[in-house]
């Protein structure tokens, strides 16, 4: 199963599956709380968990994301 997140100017999105897929895209300017969890194994193999609130209350969990803590970052300058 392929996963991929990738972050636009506007909006993240996230695809998964190789035949069939399924992609979440959520504009940045509708994010209002990005969580990261990660354990000690995850901080040794370098990924971690993300969790992203939306403004109309949705929730959308991304698991074991390489380098989880750029990704933050990154969303938290653009949903400015």
């Amino acid at each position: 199963n392929s996963k991929r997140l990738v972050l636009t100017e506007r909006q993240l999105t996230y695809i998964e599956g190789y035949f069939a897929y399924t992609a979440i895209m959520v504009e940045y300017k509708d994010i209002e709380i990005v969580i990261v969890k990660d354990s000690p194994m995850d901080k040794i193999l370098g990924y971690g968990n993300l969790e992203i609130r939306t403004a109309g209350e949705m929730e959308y969990s991304f698991h074991k994301i390489p380098k989880f803590l750029e990704v933050k970052n990154i969303i938290e300058k653009k949903k400015i």
